[in-house]
């Protein structure tokens, strides 16, 4: 690349083919860097010598066969070419499925390592797009590289993934919607929260049929229909607590407007959580259809297991678990230096959804008998650091707990034997008994 401003770039259909072709002659080899935006592919191509060409500019997507053309002239005069990408971001799809089709190698680059590279690659710490495409050519000579062809998504797992992003996007939605309605019933009805969850379908049903605590109190019928909305799971003491703080409550009163406000919050709440549901019932039917998955939907979860499916894949492609637990973000990263010896803490940059899931279900799993017992000794007393409050322990364990858990799956698909909770940890000792010394008098 020539020294004078080396970052120039050439239009794709501007670029001299029989320059190219006369130093394929002496580069045997090269690799193509593809920085990609929503509106242009900038490419960089690095010779085998490390010399490197102006970069070139193709509108994206409306020039991609231009660039898919180029580059297929430099394989036919000889080149053994190879197209480097990053991970990021989802406009390079277009590019990545044309040179896949035209039988070029794919290999991505992790975005994080291009960033990482700005300053070593020419001393100076800037960063755009041309720069990046050359960075990327770079790392792919270094060995920094995969294979990542385009791989059209099978059936099964293109329906998992559009019932996971649906569910995904009603849970969203929910807790959102429950933000909402926990600020207006702090403000008009406090009490409440005491007595119903303000994401109890009873509590939702109830603000929707009334609108206030007003109304509520003044209503003769509201006992008996809190009893069908609560199926009778709610005694007749609570709903008696219920009838008597909406009609002694200390909030303050509601106008039309706010009543008005509280009933679509509630409706777009019932809307969201029955959402949730349907995706979940929908979701646990299509994967008990497939034999293999069918043994772990009741175990795992079929919102869990849907989501590992469409984020990572099938866990049974990873060589090792601590690779499955790379792809999710939940390996361990550790800062520390001279006698500063730093906290461990998972690296988060895997997909955030599928973390999301796997917390709730690590959430789920330390309320079973199998696994109580170790998360309360987690929290307690055993693990963590003693000077850190209870909640921070908690979450520790969760998170440790997370790590377990898939662990303990990938182990069992690789095995083709039934996931337990009982092998997630191993075997608790029991606590020995201190005897307490007796004082030298």
């Amino acid at each position: 690349m020539v020294i004078r401003r080396a970052y120039k770039r050439v239009k794709v259909n501007s670029v001299e083919r029989t320059d190219l072709a006369a130093m394929v002659k002496a580069q045997k080899s090269a690799i193509l860097g593809l920085d990609i935006a929503k509106g242009e592919i900038v490419a960089c191509l690095r010779w085998q010598s490390g010399e490197f060409e102006r970069p070139w500019s193709a509108t994206n997507p409306s020039e991609i066969k231009a660039l898919v053309d180029l580059c297929s002239f430099l394989v036919s005069v000889g080149l053994d070419l190879k197209i480097a990408m990053e991970s990021t971001g989802t406009y390079g799809d277009a590019a990545r499925f044309a040179m896949t089709a035209a039988k070029l190698p794919v290999l991505r680059v992790s975005g994080k390592n291009v960033s990482d590279y700005t300053e070593i690659f020419d001393g100076v710490p800037s960063q755009h797009d041309g720069k990046d495409a050359a960075m990327i050519a770079e790392l792919c000579a270094l060995g920094k590289a995969t294979h990542w062809p385009f791989v059209a998504t099978s059936e099964f797992l293109a329906e998992v993934s559009l019932l996971v992003r649906r569910m995904d996007s009603f849970t969203s939605d929910f807790v959102q919607w429950q933000g909402r309605l926990e600020g207006v019933l702090a403000r008009s009805w406090p009490e409440l929260g005491s007595l119903l969850k303000s994401r109890n379908i009873t509590t939702m049903n109830m603000l929707l049929e009334y609108g206030s605590p007003t109304a509520v109190g003044k209503c003769k019928k509201v006992a008996s229909k809190l009893l069908a909305w609560g199926r009778g799971k709610l005694s007749e003491a609570r709903i008696e607590c219920i009838v008597q703080s909406a009609k002694s409550t200390a909030g303050i009163p509601m106008n039309n407007q706010e009543i008005i406000w509280i009933k679509e919050i509630c409706q777009r709440s019932l809307i969201a959580k029955r959402g949730v549901a349907l995706c979940e019932k929908q979701l646990k039917k299509l994967i008990a259809k497939e034999k293999f998955w069918s043994n772990y939907v009741d175990t795992v979860g079929a919102g869990t297991l849907g989501a590992i499916l469409s984020t990572v894949g099938d866990p049974r492609e990873y060589p090792s678990a601590g690779a499955l637990l790379k792809a999710c973000g939940l390996n361990l990263k550790e800062r520390s230096s001279g006698k500063r010896i730093g906290e461990k803490a998972i690296t988060k940059r895997g997909p955030a959804m599928l973390r999301r899931w796997l917390f709730f279900w690590a959430m789920r799993s330390v309320q079973r008998d199998e696994l109580r017992e170790w998360f309360f000794r987690f929290h307690s007393s055993h693990y963590g650091n003693r000077d850190r409050p209870m909640p921070h322990r908690k979450m520790k364990g969760l998170v440790c707990m997370m790590r377990k858990l898939m662990r303990s799956l990938w182990s069992s698909m690789n095995q083709g034997t039934d996931f337990e909770y009982g092998k997630v940890v191993q075997s608790l000792a029991k606590r020995k008994r201190r005897r307490s010394r007796k004082s030298k008098t």
